[in-house]
């Protein structure tokens, strides 16, 4: 049996891998810091981000399809190479692991552009809005961490 997925399944799938990357990288930034502060509240992001990955799951689910997941193996070599750019930033390390947490919902930012460029469906314009803000709100959290930083 031959299974093929639709324009629609493929964007949502790789829309969910990359939510839930994000989330994974935010927990491993948490488990990173020394700063409790910074890891409750990127804790509280990833969590808040791992409830939008739950609907974008279920989204797919009910599409007949399975939910994809990230490569664990690509995960841990990239959560390696940032803590090890981090480390080599010394004094600054905390200022570059929240500078790759944004650049990576940047990259999520222009998958979802791309998402909603495919015209996947009005049935998941309150989902994509769902993720659109949780950037949003995962960006201005980050950007505020990074503030904190600099005036530290």
């Amino acid at each position: 049996m031959t299974f093929i997925r639709t324009d629609e399944q493929v964007a949502l799938n790789d829309l969910l891998v990359a939510i839930q990357k994000s989330a994974d990288l935010l927990r491993d930034a948490a488990s990173f810091l020394d700063d409790a502060n910074t890891e409750h509240e990127l804790l509280q992001l990833a969590e808040r981000r791992e409830m939008v990955s739950a609907d974008l799951a279920r989204a797919i689910r009910a599409l007949d399809d399975m939910p994809s997941a990230p490569d664990p193996d690509a995960e841990a070599t990239e959560k390696l190479l940032q803590r090890i750019s981090a480390i080599f930033s010394g004094e600054k390390s905390q200022q570059a692991v929240l500078q790759q947490r944004l650049q990576t919902e940047e990259r999520l930012s222009a998958l979802l552009e791309d998402v909603q460029g495919r015209n996947v469906g009005r049935q998941f314009d309150d989902l994509l809005y769902e993720v659109k803000e949780s950037i949003r709100e995962v960006t201005l959290h980050l950007k505020e961490l990074m503030r904190r930083c600099h005036v530290d």
